[in-house]
């Protein structure tokens, strides 16, 4: 959706993640169903075990695929998170960094909204949501009511 003839995927999931590997299981099938030919975006939030787990698990398989690009989308712009962004970049997990229009956006509203761009940005939405509170959660409703195209992994075997 970012980019013409481009699927572009993201992902949310709880900041804590047990049972890694299975989980990782999980991603890499289902992303392994949507890779084609084209030109495929992974936009990802970079806080948390299951955001961690996906930038690492898309690292790892860009290699067989040359028409994936990984993107960290940041909620905050500024001095103090120059630090972040640098460990962020430093990191090689991901292709490019981008900061969505946020600047009117209240600092605790931030990372809300920068989760709605990003499912307002995507085609497709993998979750891994195991409880109905926290930001991974809200991110899954508002999926819900915009009519995006998701799953949960939380709930598949």
């Amino acid at each position: 959706m970012i980019g013409r003839f481009t699927m572009t995927i993201s992902f949310f999931g709880h900041r804590k993640t047990d049972n890694y590997t299975a989980i990782q299981n999980k991603f890499m099938s289902v992303i392994e169903q949507k890779i084609t030919n084209e030109p495929i975006i992974f936009l990802c939030g970079g806080y948390g075990d299951f955001d961690n787990l996906c930038a690492k698990t898309i690292k790892k398989i860009k290699s067989n695929y040359k028409n994936i690009t990984s993107i960290y989308v940041t909620p905050y712009i500024g001095i103090n998170f120059e630090k972040r962004l640098k460990i962020i970049k430093d990191s090689e997990l991901y292709d490019d960094i981008i900061y969505p229009p946020l600047e009117q956006i209240p600092y605790r509203f931030a990372i809300n909204k920068r989760n709605e761009y990003m499912i307002d940005n995507s085609d497709f939405i993998i979750f891994y949501v195991q409880y109905t509170w926290g930001g991974a959660y809200s991110a899954m409703r508002y999926a819900k009511r915009k009519n995006k195209n998701f799953i949960n992994l939380f709930t598949v075997e």
